[in-house]
């Protein structure tokens, strides 16, 4: 089982590559990262949507994704989307 740094490295390259791609949100750049989590590791992992902030011009949503570390503790990896 991995260690909780190898999942949240892999979370962050999962992240950064979902990013690269202009017609993924929040939703889809977290959804890609439980998938390559569960892929990789068979741990689970799960996002949920944690709220945010939205006005003229400008948006947040704030996510928080979930996994489970090689010591059987949650993990959690906070994610902030912004929009303009």
């Amino acid at each position: 089982m991995a260690t909780e740094a190898q999942i949240r490295l892999k979370i962050a390259d999962a992240i950064a590559s979902a990013e690269a791609n202009p017609d993924f949100g929040g939703e889809e750049i977290c959804r890609h990262a439980v998938d390559v989590i569960m892929f990789y590791f068979g741990v689970t992992c799960a996002y949920q949507h944690c709220g945010g902030f939205d006005s003229s011009g400008y948006s947040i949503d704030c996510y928080a994704i979930a996994y489970v570390t090689e010591r059987g503790r949650i993990g959690i990896y906070d994610y902030q989307y912004e929009s303009y």
